[in-house]
């Protein structure tokens, strides 16, 4: 029976990680998206939800923006474009679930919330 052995008065190599500056260019531009979001001086879950219905919204975007790819791929069999067509159907119809389950916490925790902050909250998620 095989035993792996650790020595463990080795030391621990550390991890380099380096962010490229695309990277970080990518990072900082995310968070400049969701600026308005944290300026709006509704409250963090509320911040919270709105940011996610952003990102779900953006995820569909890309997900429809590859079927369409697929769909004018002319290199693809028709049976390989089936299997990812219907793939990204199914990947776009959990991330539609899950905006209207993000929209559905958004909507009960503005329950209570002002008329501007419903108002403010709706135009965010809007966007």
């Amino acid at each position: 029976e095989p035993k792996l052995e650790v020595d463990a008065a080795a030391p621990a190599e550390g991890v380099k990680v380096t962010i490229s500056g695309a990277a970080l260019k990518t990072a900082n531009a995310q968070k400049s998206q969701n600026t308005d979001i944290e300026d709006s001086g509704l409250s963090d879950q509320v911040q919270k939800i709105l940011k996610m219905i952003r990102e779900i919204k953006k995820q569909i975007q890309e997900k429809q923006a590859q079927l369409q790819q697929v769909m004018a791929n002319r290199s693809l069999s028709p049976e390989q474009v089936k299997a990812q067509t219907a793939a990204l159907q199914s990947a776009i119809a959990g991330l539609n679930a899950a905006l209207m389950t993000a929209t559905a916490s958004l909507n009960k925790a503005m329950k209570d919330a002002s008329s501007d902050d419903a108002i403010k909250a709706a135009s965010l998620a809007a966007k």
